[in-house]
């Protein structure tokens, strides 16, 4: 227990390294957001992220998850381009509802 007027200071603060979001849209939830902060790209840190959220939305009993695939070509900060993010998606079962060319790829996973 912390005496009154004790004051805490670290030489070193939290680092966000990343983040998933999940939506709950019109009686879906959905991954809107997935980011990897560039210095921990490429160490399996966004498929622990999914893999949990899948695990999650299993124990929730929901029926499916639901995403937009917005790739470098869409302007956001992301250094896959759109073929690399779906095929990154759909290696845990994700697949398109809805593409249009040069657009969003919506996708959704069955639980």
């Amino acid at each position: 227990m912390l005496d009154k007027g004790v004051s805490l200071q670290y030489e070193s603060y939290a680092e966000l390294i990343a983040s998933l979001e999940i939506s709950y849209i019109d009686g879906i939830d959905a991954i809107s957001s997935v980011w990897v902060a560039n210095a921990y790209r490429k160490q399996g840190i966004a498929s622990f992220m999914i893999k949990r959220t899948i695990e999650w939305a299993k124990t929730r009993k929901l029926s499916e998850l639901q995403l937009i695939a917005a790739g470098l070509e869409m302007n956001h900060a992301n250094d896959l381009p759109q073929k690399g993010l779906i095929k990154f998606y759909e290696k845990f079962g994700f697949e398109k509802m809805l593409a249009r060319e040069n657009s969003f790829v919506k996708m959704r996973l069955k639980l």
